[in-house]
């Protein structure tokens, strides 16, 4: 995959995003959210490139996935995908209320994973083509993808409720669901067979 590529898969996973109820309160202003976005995915996707797959529908939809076993990122993963730097490029209040989401959230992932767990860390579809089967047909080629590589179950967390409906239409089921984290906000973890 190309960094063009990378890109453009990032600025669709931005404006997917955009208007969740984790990254709206994370990052409070629209512009700037619109702005910071694509930095925060263009290091997500580099990490799930380096140690799993990204997969791309043109700019139409785009996922990341990783090996349950590189599902926590260690000081070289921040390193190498860049996110070191989300203080400075994702902005420092915005960095500490994503933290105050995704540390507990990542501990409960880690302890649901096993070897044979792939982790979807991030599927979108642009806004315009939401609704039109794209996100179904690019989470079927991350569940194969994920079983050609000998795994056999797939793991998510997502933050927005109407996803959960979604991703129980595609044969997952919540497997913890989280109502205690700092963030106040919730999240659902969910797991499905990749075959």
């Amino acid at each position: 995959m190309t960094e063009t590529t990378l890109r453009d898969a990032a600025a669709t996973l931005a404006a997917a995003f955009h208007g969740g109820a984790l990254f709206s309160r994370v990052q409070p202003d629209p512009a700037v959210r619109a702005r910071r976005l694509p930095w925060l995915f263009e290091g997500t996707l580099r990490h799930c490139r380096r140690h799993g797959r990204v997969l791309t529908e043109g700019r139409d939809a785009a996922a990341g996935w990783v090996p349950g076993r590189r599902l926590a990122l260690g000081p070289l993963d921040l390193a190498r995908s860049g996110l070191v730097a989300a203080p400075v490029r994702f902005g420092p209040l915005a960095t500490v209320r994503l933290e105050q989401h995704e540390r507990p959230t990542q501990r409960r992932l880690v302890a649901a994973s096993t070897s044979t767990t792939g982790y979807l860390w991030v599927l979108g579809v642009r806004p315009d083509r939401q609704g039109t089967g794209a996100g179904g047909a690019m989470l079927r080629r991350v569940l194969d993808d994920m079983a050609a590589r000998g795994l056999a179950r797939c793991l998510l967390r997502t933050d927005d409720a109407p996803n959960v409906d979604f991703y129980r239409r595609h044969g997952f089921e919540v497997v913890d669901e989280c109502t205690d984290l700092p963030s106040r906000l919730p999240a659902w973890i969910m797991a499905a067979s990749t075959g």
